[in-house]
C-alpha cells in the first residue's frame, strides 16, 4: 500500500497526500462538519480506523488530501477487500465548498492510473441506492454497477446500496 501512496504523490504534484494520524483529526472534524450530507460524524468517533490502521496497516489506509495546507477530500483504501486483488474504496469525499471544480475527479483519475501501475486488477465502492449524484459521478469516471446490497445496520435501520466496480 506504500508504493500505491507514492505513486498516487507523484501523480499530485499540487497536492500534499498524508497518511492520516491522530494530529490531523482536527482537520477531518472540520471537514466533516461542513458536509454534513457526506457522512455522519458520529460514525467516524475518533477516526474509528485507529483500530484498522493498527491491525491492518499494510492493507488498509486513510488518506487526507491536501491543497494550499487546507484539508480539501478524504479516502479510505483497503486493499484485497472483498476479495484478493480488489482494492475497497471505503470512503471518498471531497469538501462541498470544493465540488464541481474537478478536484475529485482529477484526484480519481490520477488515483486510478497509479493503481494501475501499482497491478491493482480492480477497484470497487459502494454508494447508497438513493444517491443518484453519487452513482452518476463514479459513473462518469468508469465504474459500472454490480449488484445491489440491502440489510440493516448496526442500529438496526435498513440500508440498501449499490456495488460499483472498475476494472484496471
Amino acid at each position: 500500500m506504500q508504493l500505491l501512496v507514492h505513486l498516487l504523490r507523484h501523480e499530485l504534484p499540487g497536492i500534499e497526500i498524508l497518511e492520516l494520524t491522530p494530529a490531523q483529526y482536527p482537520d477531518v472534524y472540520a471537514l466533516l462538519q461542513q458536509n454534513p450530507d457526506s457522512m455522519p460524524t458520529d460514525l467516524i468517533g475518533p477516526l474509528s480506523g485507529e483500530a484498522d490502521m493498527e491491525g491492518e496497516a499494510p492493507r488498509k489506509c486513510f488518506l487526507g488530501f491536501y491543497r494550499q495546507h487546507r484539508l480539501c477530500a478524504l479516502a479510505d483504501l483497503t486493499l484485497g477487500y472483498p476479495q484478493r486483488g480488489v482494492l475497497w474504496i471505503g470512503y471518498f469525499m471531497v469538501d462541498a465548498a470544493l465540488r464541481r471544480q474537478g478536484i475529485g475527479s482529477a484526484i480519481l483519475s490520477r488515483f486510478i492510473f497509479a493503481a494501475t501501475l501499482y497491478g491493482i486488477p480492480s477497484l470497487q465502492l459502494c454508494v447508497d441506492s438513493g444517491d443518484t449524484a453519487s452513482r452518476v459521478f463514479w459513473q462518469t469516471i468508469g465504474f459500472e454497477e454490480i449488484c445491489s446490497v440491502f440489510g440493516n445496520n448496526v442500529s438496526g435501520e435498513t440500508y440498501s446500496c449499490i456495488v460499483m466496480e472498475q476494472q484496471l
